[in-house]
This record gives C-alpha cells, sequence and structure tokens, in this order.
C-alpha cells in the first residue's frame, strides 16, 4: 500500500531477519513510493525453526531531521507495529533498531511476510519470502574393537552428540569385529580412507581423515548453503521385522536434471554384551601414556565388554550405500513436498530392537556427498497400524511370463523396477496412466518395484 508523503521526508530501511537461537535467511520484493525505500538483504532459506527476531536500520535520505517513525511486520491477516516516537534521524544516519515481537516459523513451513516504514500518513512496505529448513550434518567414523586408537573416534563422536545433538549426526562404522557389516565398511573406506579410526563428514573428499576433526569439518559443512529441507520416519513389524521407511524433501527453487537420492541407515545404541570378550575394546590409551582420551586413559587394556556401550553403531542400509536411483524426481518445483517410501527387512544381528534408530541421507549422485539428513527413533508398529494403508493407493502387482504387470487406482507417473542394491534395472515412463508393463527377462530373484504417483513415490518388493 502507497500513501503521500510530505516532500521534505525520505527514509531507507535495510531489513532483516534473525533468528533467536539459530540463523535465518529471507528474499524480498521490494516496493517503492516516491520518498520511502524498503529492501531485505538475505536470501530465502533459514536454516532452523522458530521465532525469528526481526532486525534492520533505518536511514534518513533527506536534509533534514527526522523525529519519531513506525516500524512493523505483517503475516496472514495479523500486523505488529512498534513506534519509535524519540528517535531522531539526522541527515544520512541510520538507527539499528529491533522489534520486541518476533515472527514464528514452523518447520519445512514457507511464509510470505511483509515488512514496512510509515511516518505520518506515508508507509512504505516490501514483501519477504522466508523457508525453514533444518540442516544435519553426518560423520562416519570407521572402527573396529580391536584397534587400540579407535576410543578416539568412539570419544569424537560422543562430543560432536552432546555438542550439537540437533545437528550432528554420528555413525560408527565398524570393520574387523563382530559388529561388523560388509556392504557399509568397504564402501565408507573410500571415503574415510583405510586407516583405523578413520573419518569422512558428508562424505566430502576434503574431510577424510582423523575423528578428532570432525568437529571443524562439521562447521565446514554446516555454513555451506542449504538446497532442501528433509524429513524421516519409520516403523517395524514386530513379527516379520520388515521396516517402512518414508523419506520427505522440499526444495525452495525450482531445479531441473538432479540425482539427488534416500538412503536408509539403521544404527543400534547401547550395544552392551557382559561376558563375551568379542566386544571387549582394545585400549592403547590405558595407563594415560598417550595422553587423555575422554576417560580411556583410565580403563584398562582391553576395556571388557561388560563396561563397553558402543553407540551409534551402523547395521544395516535400505537401499544402496550410493542411495536409490530415481528416488527423488530429476525435475522439482519450489515448495512442494516429494515423498519416497521404502521397504526393508532388519538383519538378525540387531540385539536391541528398542535401541534402533533410522537415518535417512540425502546423496547428490553427481558428486557421492550427502546433501542433507534426519534421523528418528525406529518404534515398532501395531499390527493395526501395518494394516493401515490408507496413505497409500490400491494397486496390483502381477508377474507373468517374464513381465510384471502394475495397476493402480491412483493415476501413475513412472514406474521402475530397482535392485535391491539400489541399482536402477529398468523404468517406463506413464504419463498419467493407471497401469504399465515392465519387461523382466531372464531376471531372478527379490527386486523392488518402485511407483511415482503424483510427487509421491512408493516402493513394493517382489520376487521374480
Amino acid at each position: 500500500m502507497k500513501r503521500t508523503l510530505s516532500t521534505f521526508l525520505s527514509l531507507l530501511m535495510l531489513l532483516c531477519i534473525v533468528p533467536t537461537t539459530t540463523f535465518a535467511e529471507t528474499t524480498g520484493t521490494q516496493t517503492v513510493t516516491t520518498n520511502f525505500a524498503i529492501t531485505t538483504n538475505l536470501t530465502g532459506v533459514f536454516k532452523g525453526y522458530g521465532e525469528m527476531e526481526i532486525t534492520g536500520k533505518v536511514r534518513n535520505r533527506t536534509s533534514a531531521p527526522i523525529t519519531g517513525f513506525t516500524v512493523g511486520w505483517s503475516y496472514d491477516g495479523y500486523e505488529y507495529r512498534q513506534e519509535f516516537p524519540d528517535v531522531t534521524l539526522q541527515p544520512g544516519i541510520n538507527y539499528n533498531y529491533t522489534l520486541d515481537e518476533k515472527l514464528a516459523i514452523a518447520r519445512n513451513q514457507t511464509l510470505i511476510y511483509t515488512v514496512f516504514v510509515e511516518k505520518d500518513d506515508a508507509r512504505t512496505e516490501t514483501q519477504g519470502t522466508v523457508t525453514a529448513y533444518v540442516q544435519k550434518v553426518v560423520g562416519e567414523e570407521l572402527t573396529g574393537t580391536w584397534c587400540g586408537w579407535c576410543p578416539r573416534g568412539a570419544v569424537a563422536l560422543e562430543n560432536m552428540r552432546n555438542k550439537y545433538p540437533d545437528t550432528f549426526i554420528g555413525i560408527a562404522v565398524h570393520g574387523g569385529d563382530v559388529m561388523q557389516y560388509s556392504p557399509y565398511q568397504s564402501a565408507i573406506t573410500a571415503f574415510t580412507g583405510t586407516g583405523y579410526p578413520g573419518s569422512t563428514t558428508n562424505r566430502d573428499a576434503s574431510t577424510s581423515g582423523d575423528p578428532s576433526s570432525f568437529e571443524s569439518h562439521y562447521l565446514t559443512q554446516y555454513a555451506k548453503p542449504l538446497t532442501c529441507g528433509v524429513e524421516t520416519e519409520g516403523t517395524y513389524d514386530p513379527e516379520t521385522k520388515e521396516v517402512t521407511a518414508k523419506g520427505k524433501i522440499y526444495f525452495a527453487t525450482n531445479y531441473n536434471n538432479l540425482d539427488y537420492r534416500f538412503s536408509y541407515i539403521i544404527i543400534e545404541n547401547n550395544i552392551n554384551v557382559p561376558g563375551n570378550s568379542s566386544y571387549n575394546q582394545t585400549n592403547y590409551y590405558a595407563g594415560g601414556g598417550n595422553g587423555a582420551m575422554g576417560g580411556y586413559e583410565s580403563k584398562p587394556n582391553p576395556v571388557p565388554a561388560a563396561d563397553m556401550h558402543y553407540q551409534e553403531v551402523a547395521r544395516y542400509i535400505g537401499g544402496a550405500f550410493s542411495g536409490i536411483a530415481e528416488s527423488i524426481p530429476a525435475n522439482v518445483e519450489a515448495f512442494t513436498e516429494y515423498e519416497h517410501t521404502f521397504n526393508f527387512t532388519l538383519p538378525t544381528s540387531i540385539l536391541n530392537y528398542d535401541e534402533l534408530e533410522l537415518v535417512m541421507i540425502v546423496i547428490d549422485g553427481k558428486t557421492n556427498k550427502i546433501i542433507n539428513a534426519d534421523k528418528v527413533e525406529l518404534e515398532a508398529a501395531t499390527p493395526a497400524s501395518i494394516r493401515d494403508m490408507k496413505d497409500k493407493p490400491e494397486v496390483s502387482i502381477i508377474v507373468d511370463n517374464g513381465n510384471i504387470y502394475f495397476e493402480s487406482s491412483a493415476l501413475i507417473e513412472k514406474v521402475s523396477i530397482v535392485g535391491v542394491d539400489g541399482r536402477m534395472i529398468n523404468s517406463v515412463k506413464v504419463d498419467s496412466q493407471n497401469s504399465c508393463t515392465l519387461a523382466t527377462p531372464g531376471m531372478k530373484g527379490i527386486y523392488i518395484v518402485q511407483a511415482q504417483i503424483g510427487k509421491k513415490i512408493y516402493s513394493y518388493k517382489v520376487s521374480l
């Protein structure tokens, strides 16, 4: 809205939005009157969510002093106004202000707000768009019970877990011991190196090295621009041990030709097996001769299994280490939710199902780096919720004579067949039909059929 302004007045406002606990970024579109200008100086992704504190600068662009003005913001029909009656601005001088009432934003929410300045009967305003995404950095550590220096990695992960509980996800990948999960261990060495302990942060080649560097690498990765927001959820069937994992991803900008991929990782905490020497931890820090190491200098070598509680142990990868091909569309639209569902069976190596967590990571298939991640407790589903398929369309999958016949009650965009290792085998664009056929000549074994229905992707296990 524009109003007439007396000829002697011109104010320039430089506005920014800063969260109370995290860093916020916004974009704005300026509306200018003859003598007013309002701009925002931030971009459109807010790392975190919650209350945002609105601050800025007011500048007098006239040749005469100005006393008193109003600054405010509005969103969704609500307007907040704050008077600055006793502030006198000299020509060309800025005034830094802070508004008392904060603007709240929820996780993965996009909101369009307005900020304004008023003097007498004149007002200049601008709209800003802000989207709240949570960023989580993944640190993967290569470790083993036989490795006397590996307590250093356990201490590093514990420190990160305590210092950055909401933005760091640690995963301990064991090799050469009873907790080894070979597909993970063999693949991660391309990023950590083959030495124990080893580490990588977001699978960025520049972070390969010792886990004592987790924090510095975390800070570098967290400072990078964030392209997407993600969320995950998961349950498992207590009888069959089948996991239903769901990944969601959101973008603040349109993108084309992406190769982003979901991958699902199961980790187990508090692994404690008293009396089993396979879980003893070799400890070169015993006695303190090699310096302090988070209390390990006071423990014996080896540390008895009864005294070891292994955390964040990698147990299984649902899909593939490099991500599930085409689990995220190549072309995406801003402010749109894309969802993927994947089913897999928990391994028999699990010791305590009450200590399981599901880690969902998004991998850029072009660089193999982790873009973002989320982690939740993996909970047992009730029988009723396992059978409740309201959120899934009704489908019919028939395997016959080397073909898969797929029918759905909802319109299908694309159907793909993927190996259990995440490899894309075959894909058919359906373009809003209710059925399609996939050829599977000579294929035997267990495969995953992925169906894109609208903007959601569903997975179904088939046996050929």
